[in-house]
């Protein structure tokens, strides 16, 4: 870490990391309900390695701060989850099996905010991944870039939060899987504390828009929630 000035921080690490494959990677063999799911069990999975470069620049002064970081992780044996060219024969469901493949993820994260005035704050933030096998295929199940908008308002006791989050298409998808579309939503808190209580009223995807996650199994079967009003109270002790 280097301390460039007062404002400015500078950071690199580098990492050699292993894990090993769990028990349900190797053993599970049957059905999975909660993903709709077969899951064939491969017990051949061998340990897993993580080369990997990660750099991170910080920027803060009184108004604003900023916040850059990008990586590399360079696997051997990545233990993947793949999707099978065939389906289960009872239930028509999708068949898994854990895999191993050399692979090699990169990407960066951003963030921005500023204080605008006293009471009214202005943060953006991006991020976005990019994740092949060592013979460019895709790797399933990888989450599309996203980007926020973020203003909030204070005083006193009340506080107004308006955010905008966009998810990129994803188009970069493994065999046997589908690509998912892009989406926006827009959503209104308002929040007031009171001694150890909060009370919180929020409006989410106020214009009711379509969404899938891309990286979740269960993608087609449950997408995003459209409109949503929620009166929440939260007591801290």
């Amino acid at each position: 870490t280097w301390m460039r000035d007062d404002q400015q921080r500078l950071a690199i690490s580098l990492a050699r990391s292993q894990r090993a494959p769990d028990a349900e990677e190797m053993l599970w063999n049957g059905d999975h309900h909660a993903t709709f799911s077969f899951q064939l069990d491969n017990g051949e999975l061998d340990v897993e390695t993580a080369h990997s470069i990660d750099i991170n620049w910080l920027f803060s002064s009184e108004q604003q701060q900023w916040r850059l970081a990008a990586y590399w992780y360079e696997y051997q044996d990545y233990i993947y989850n793949q999707r099978q060219s065939v389906v289960d024969p009872f239930h028509g469901n999708a068949v898994y099996r854990h895999e191993q493949a050399d692979a090699r993820f990169r990407g960066f994260e951003a963030s921005w905010q500023r204080q605008l005035l006293p009471q009214l704050q202005l943060q953006a933030s991006a991020d976005a991944v990019r994740a092949q096998f060592r013979d460019g295929n895709n790797i399933p199940r990888i989450p599309a870039a996203t980007t926020a908008l973020v203003a909030r308002w204070q005083q006193h006791s009340w506080q107004l939060q308006g955010e905008i989050r966009h998810t990129f298409a994803q188009r970069h998808t493994a065999v046997a899987e589908t690509e998912s579309d892009d989406y926006s939503q827009l959503n209104l808190i308002l929040r007031q504390d009171f001694g150890p209580f909060s009370y919180q009223l929020g409006g989410y995807n106020l214009t009711d828009t379509g969404g899938e996650i891309h990286s979740s199994y269960l993608k087609e079967f449950a997408p995003l929630p459209g409109r949503q009003i929620r009166l929440s109270m939260q007591l801290t002790i």
